[in-house]
């Protein structure tokens, strides 16, 4: 799809009714509503900037690390998640983060488990150690799954 100045589009405003077109430029402003956000959009060619209207999509069914990402992209990747919203794929973002933040987890728990033998029989033998050290593996485990995929 080519894309499209902000001059032609306010020149020839039938044309581009109700039609997908392809804009760049950059955000002048962005409002958010409950539901909806407003952007205004300038690429230069024109001194008024193009409204755009962005639907936010349900966030649904999503795990602590993709809401920890939400919230993360919201407050310091500003443009990354405008982008994302744009394009339609937060939801999508959000649940590859979640899925693969519980998987890379549970990888590390089983990991440093096996290196400081924290297994079945140090459960049997004392459950109220076994259960320190577990609580202890599956916090270092989060810390470095948060470092690594959550807040960047």
């Amino acid at each position: 799809m080519e894309r499209v100045k902000v001059k032609e589009i306010f020149r020839n405003k039938e044309e581009y009714l109700g039609k997908e077109i392809n804009v760049a430029g950059w955000i002048r402003q962005k409002r958010d509503a409950k539901k909806i956000a407003f952007i205004e959009l300038n690429d230069g060619s024109f001194f008024k900037p193009i409204q755009i209207i962005v639907e936010d999509e349900k966030i649904e069914n999503i795990g602590k690390y993709g809401l920890l990402r939400l919230e993360y992209l919201k407050e310091h990747k500003k443009g990354y998640y405008t982008f994302l919203m744009i394009n339609g794929s937060v939801p999508f973002e959000l649940r590859n983060i979640d899925s693969a933040a519980n998987e890379r987890i549970k990888k590390i728990i089983k990991q440093l488990a096996d290196e400081e033998n924290v297994n079945e029989e140090l459960k049997e033998k004392d459950q109220m150690e076994w259960v320190r050290c577990m609580n202890n593996i599956k916090n270092r485990a989060e810390e470095i799954v948060l470092k690594e995929l959550v807040y960047v």
